[in-house]
């Protein structure tokens, strides 16, 4: 379109007064909207890359959070966290396992302590949230109100005459589109206004009326609902109400511990070989110390029938074997008696038969007159001394397994079949076994 053609587009515009401005001045209204434009969009481009690279420091940074899920401020704070997160695993563990150990009074108590406690704590979590959330919409509005802002300067003197109205339109449509429409930059080259285009603007703007005199601009009024929107206060627990609470449930947690017990760790080899032969030689000084006082003990009774005359030892200073009642030896005799039979008793599963033991001196008086000459005379025979036995059962016959077994184990525990007695001696006895006897 010339020269002319623009004046009558401006003139057509019905309701609109018109004042003349210099290219120059239009020219630096085109350049402030584009840059203005080019700002605003790098503003928001910055303001989201700012935001996303603070997110990403964010995420980076070695936050400070508890255990409990919260996240700390200052040191204090997240000293109060931790202890805190101390004591709500602790009363987790002892409402859970632990409840059983519990009276419900208890269990009521840990479970309302506990539970105000997390409150307090969630209540620090929600409060850092809803901060940062504040924040990025500050940040926002910023960036939109910053945009807004360089629009309105641009596009406050809007009284341009129909020529400069139909430049600045296509300007500002080169602006938006100059990066994509090759075509509407070309048409912009061809619309470059001619000298004498310029001198008619030039002569023209002094006699123009200020029409911005004449239509002074309404403010924008702010939204109805920005005004009426509610605002709430955010109560953040102190440090000093957590500390009190994590103290009133460590107090109850304390009180009421559950008793752990502890299972020692098995024992190694040499730890096990140490103890047997620990428990080995503790028994053996046992078993010796048990001799030695049983052969004091033997002692003892041997000596306890030491004065008297044979066949003259009162019956109270000697002892019957248990499996042999009423027939009576010395102690010592009878002791090792007992012993005997034991053993005897594991190889036939019968008790040593006793058929003769102490004998008086009047006892052997009436002996030997009826045996003769297999029977002592009185005063010298060891019956009279409660030092003999006369034996029945298997062991009074020559070559039997019961004679034979004792020949070979009886000599342990003190009883003998003397030489005298035994097969081929000088009276042959096999019944009679004598204890502790020297010849």
């Amino acid at each position: 379109m010339g020269k002319h053609s623009q004046r009558h587009f401006a003139a057509s515009l019905p309701g609109r007064s018109f004042k003349r401005r210099s290219p120059f001045a239009v020219a630096a209204a085109l350049a402030a909207v584009a840059i203005s434009t080019t700002a605003g969009a790098a503003s928001l481009v910055t303001s989201s890359g700012t935001s996303e690279a603070a997110s990403t420091a964010s995420a980076s940074a070695p936050a400070v959070a508890s255990v409990a899920g919260a996240t700390a401020s200052t040191p204090e704070e997240q000293a109060a966290l931790d202890a805190a997160s101390t004591e709500l695993v602790r009363a987790e563990f002892l409402a859970g396992e632990g409840a059983s150990t519990l009276t419900p009074d208890q269990l009521a108590q840990i479970t309302t302590t506990r539970d105000q406690l997390r409150q307090l704590v969630s209540s620090v979590t929600t409060t850092d949230a809803g901060q940062a959330s504040t924040t990025e919409a500050e940040q926002a509005s910023s960036v939109d109100a910053a945009t807004s802002t360089t629009l309105d300067a641009a596009g406050a003197d809007d009284t341009l005459d129909g020529r400069d109205t139909f430049r600045a339109s296509r300007a500002g449509a080169e602006g938006r589109e100059a990066l994509t429409t090759a075509d509407t930059t070309a048409a912009a080259t061809d619309e470059t206004p001619s000298e004498a285009a310029l001198a008619d603007a030039a002569a023209g703007e002094t006699a123009a009326t200020p029409a911005a005199e004449e239509s002074p601009e309404t403010p924008v009024e702010a939204p109805a609902e920005a005004a009426d929107a509610p605002t709430t206060a955010q109560v953040v627990p102190s440090v000093a109400e957590i500390d009190a609470a994590t103290t009133a449930l460590r107090g109850l947690l304390d009180a009421t511990a559950v008793a752990v017990a502890v299972e020692p760790a098995p024992p190694t080899a040499g730890e096990i070989a140490a103890q047997q032969a620990a428990e080995r030689a503790a028994l053996e000084q046992q078993q010796a110390a048990e001799r030695a006082a049983m052969a004091q003990q033997l002692a003892a009774w041997a000596a306890s029938t030491a004065g008297y005359a044979n066949g003259t030892i009162p019956a109270n200073l000697l002892c019957a074997p248990s499996f042999a009642p009423g027939e009576l030896v010395r102690c010592d005799a009878a002791y090792q008696l007992e012993q005997l039979n034991k053993a005897y008793v594991a190889a036939f599963g019968t008790n040593i038969t006793v058929t003769s033991s102490y004998r008086s001196y009047a006892s052997q008086v009436a002996v030997k007159a009826q045996k003769g000459f297999l029977a002592a005379a009185p005063g010298t025979s060891n019956h009279g001394m409660a030092q003999a036995l006369d034996l029945g059962g298997g062991i009074s016959s020559f070559g039997s397994a019961q004679y034979n077994w004792m020949r070979a184990n009886a000599p342990a525990y003190g009883w003998e079949n003397p030489e005298w007695a035994r097969q081929g001696g000088s009276k042959p006895e096999p019944w009679h076994w004598e204890y502790g006897v020297t010849y």
